[in-house]
């Protein structure tokens, strides 16, 4: 059951895992001892281009932005999270190899250390998809201040990387994102403030 006090935090036709999302940003923020903060804002949901991994390229990497503007002047540190999520199917060379390998799905800001190494999960055998979701904090550089004229960008990379050395094959990977962020020592919502997640 979410409480009432929390209920404000997730748009309207948010997708379910925003809304996951949404709480745990929330509940942060009810135990938090610093300055106010604007409520959070969500981007729309981005789908990724797809991936492919196979055994001779098992790592592959995308670059993604979070945006931000507003009509005001924003002097404050713009925070929040980028979330992803993915479904991946696994295609051995061999159809009667058992061994599956795992994969996994880094995010990373640049300048920030360390990268946030997500666990791994089992690929699922022929034909079968498995799901996995990562979420990293993400902070505007200190030299921000986005307003209307001159949104702000931060970038972030997603790097797919399937287990080396286990079996041959591929992997196929949808994957979307979704951002959420608040200006800290701003209490009100800023004028028209947006956010927004993409593919440079």
């Amino acid at each position: 059951m979410i409480p009432q006090s929390l209920r404000s935090f997730i748009p309207p036709r948010a997708h379910p895992w925003a809304a996951r999302l949404a709480l745990l940003v929330a509940c942060a923020s009810v135990v938090a001892t610093s300055a106010p903060s604007s409520p959070d804002i969500f981007s729309p949901p981005r789908t990724g281009t797809p991936v492919q991994l196979t055994s001779q390229e098992p790592s592959v990497t995308r670059n993604v932005v979070v945006q931000v503007s507003s009509k005001e002047n924003l002097f404050g540190r713009v925070e929040g999270a980028l979330q992803v999520r993915a479904t991946a199917r696994w295609t051995p060379t061999n159809p009667s190899q058992s061994a599956r390998p795992w994969l996994r799905v880094v995010l990373e800001q640049p300048g920030s250390s360390p990268p946030l190494l997500g666990s791994a999960v089992t690929l699922g055998g022929p034909g079968e998809t498995v799901t996995l979701s990562e979420r990293a904090f993400v902070s505007s550089p200190p030299d921000c201040r986005s307003n209307e004229a001159a949104p702000c960008a931060f970038p972030m990379t997603v790097r797919f990387e399937l287990e080396r050395g286990v079996a041959e094959g591929t992997v196929d990977i949808e994957w979307d994102m979704l951002a959420n962020v608040h200006v800290d020592g701003h209490p009100a919502m800023p004028e028209d403030f947006a956010v927004g997640v993409f593919e440079p």
